[in-house]
């Protein structure tokens, strides 16, 4: 449908109604899903914000809003991803795919806590910086975005098949993120 017409406000609706739906039925079935280290839940909200500016795109809408709800959606997920999963609620399972990457000289929980605080420093970064320093933070970003899961797969393959698609998810975070370098790149070239 999108392929062929596009989206519409009614589509934009129906996707929003269907993914808060499913992830309010999940949550409230397994609660701790919501804290999943790979996202399989949190990461609807990034998409969501895709879906809601690809409508204003389309329907002519404002573009500084439709760049704040992409930066919105992009900051969630590097603020939930580095506090709630690597800092307030590590789990096992995370831990044990760090120590048998074997790339990580320290203990596991220690590197997560770390690594969690850089990824909530850097969605705060989004927020707050502009220009030069946005566009540093979100190439970094992008080039997080698409080493993370390699390195992830290759010790768990199993996750680009898991149904709540913690892999396949970061496709539309990568878009929204190379949106927002591509756009934030246009307006510093042509000031």
């Amino acid at each position: 449908w999108i392929l062929a017409r596009g989206v519409s406000l009614r589509l934009a609706w129906l996707q929003t109604v269907t993914v808060v739906g499913f992830t309010v039925v999940l949550v409230a079935s397994d609660p701790m899903i919501w804290v999943h280290p790979f996202g399989v839940l949190s990461k609807n909200v990034p998409f969501l914000a895709l879906v809601w500016s690809a409508w204003m795109l389309e329907s002519g809408g404002d573009l500084s809003k439709m760049r704040w709800v992409l930066l919105g959606g992009i900051a969630f997920i590097w603020l939930h991803e580095g506090i709630v999963p690597k800092i307030l609620f590590q789990q096992a399972y995370e831990r044990e795919v760090v120590a048998r990457t074997g790339l990580v000289p320290m203990d596991p929980s220690r590197f997560l806590y770390w690594l969690g605080g850089a990824q909530a420093f850097s969605g705060i970064l989004l927020l707050a910086l502009r220009g030069n320093a946005l566009r540093i933070v979100l190439s970094a970003q992008l080039i997080a975005l698409m080493a993370l899961p390699i390195l992830v797969s290759l010790w768990e393959p199993d996750l680009w098949f898991h149904p709540f698609g913690p892999m396949t998810k970061n496709v539309p975070i990568v878009v929204a993120t190379w949106i927002l370098l591509k756009e934030e790149e246009r307006s510093c070239f042509s000031s």
